[in-house]
């Protein structure tokens, strides 16, 4: 470099150089970043549309697996898995013959939902929560004050409430009860439907214990319409086994659905026909006719009374 070069053309040539040098290191980061959105470009239209089934081995599958927005353990059901929330037990009165409709609705949706909650305390503080009136809004009381109090659960386990709520709002001695209508003639069909009174006698069969096949169908026929029960009982053909409650269920819908469109048929036929019109094949007026009507006149005769000339 010359010595006697002039100190300002030195500034210049530095700066321009770093100028220069600068340019061209801006120009690799461009060059590096448009490479890094190439990339991102490529693997963007290597993915599917949405909701179309990954790719099995596809490196980028990882990207595409759904994440859950409801946090889900491992024995979540299927339908929870899909979206379906079951149906929250209905409000609880008190109300003895609805007491056990309520506990097995708590028990449904603790089962399908059991995610949700935190540990059985939690439960039964949620079971709790839908007893807002009569005696059992009472109860629900006592127990929330009691727990207050006590600085202690009212109960240790989801059981331990099943068995307090259970003698306090479910139907006393089912068993007991059930065994007495079955013994007299109050479970018998009469004028109730078919589907009705096997559904009835189900839960009376049920509640006394019977599991005698034999027993449950005789005791079945002896309620059973007397043209339903004689229909089934002389069939050539499929009868039912006399040890097959199933079987006799099935068999008397099948023959009243079958009498009831039998009957809905005869009615039809039954059904009066209509009169038809009878017109006149001439079109007649009242101009045909005198406004008035003349009674003819009929030639006089005198009266012959016998021995008198005439």
């Amino acid at each position: 470099m010359d010595e006697n070069r002039n100190p300002m053309a030195l500034d210049t040539d530095d700066r321009v150089t770093r100028l220069e040098s600068g340019l061209f290191d801006a120009r690799e980061q461009a060059r590096a970043q448009q490479n890094t959105l190439d990339n991102i470009l490529q693997l963007l239209q290597r993915l599917p549309a949405l909701g179309d089934p990954h790719i099995p081995g596809d490196p980028t599958t990882a990207s595409r697996v759904p994440i859950p927005t409801t946090p889900m353990s491992d024995s979540t059901p299927h339908v929870w898995a899909r979206g379906l929330k079951p149906a929250s037990p209905n409000e609880f009165d008190g109300d003895r013959l609805k007491g056990q409709a309520f506990l097995n609705s708590c028990r449904l949706y603790i089962a399908l939902c059991e995610h949700q909650f935190t540990d059985e305390q939690a439960q039964i503080h949620w079971a709790l929560s839908f007893m807002k009136s009569g005696r059992a809004a009472l109860h629900a009381n006592r127990i929330l004050r009691k727990e207050a109090s006590d600085d202690l659960p009212a109960f240790f386990s989801w059981r331990d409430f099943e068995k307090d709520f259970s003698a306090k709002f479910c139907p006393k001695n089912e068993a007991t009860a059930a065994l007495t209508k079955l013994e007299s003639a109050r479970y018998y069909q009469g004028r109730k439907a078919v589907d009705d009174y096997i559904d009835e006698f189900s839960e009376l069969v049920d509640e006394a214990g019977y599991t005698d096949g034999l027993s449950i169908v005789m005791k079945f026929r002896k309620g059973l319409d007397r043209d339903i029960q004689d229909q089934i009982a002389e069939m050539v053909q499929g009868r039912p086994s006399d040890d097959d409650p199933e079987g006799w269920y099935s068999a008397a819908r099948t023959f009243d659905a079958n009498r009831t469109a039998n009957q809905a048929f005869h009615g039809v036929q039954h059904q009066t026909a209509p009169v038809p019109t009878v017109r006149p094949i001439f079109p007649m007026s009242r101009a045909m006719f005198p406004s008035q009507s003349v009674t003819p006149t009929l030639p006089h005769r005198a009266p012959q009374y016998p021995g008198v000339p005439t």
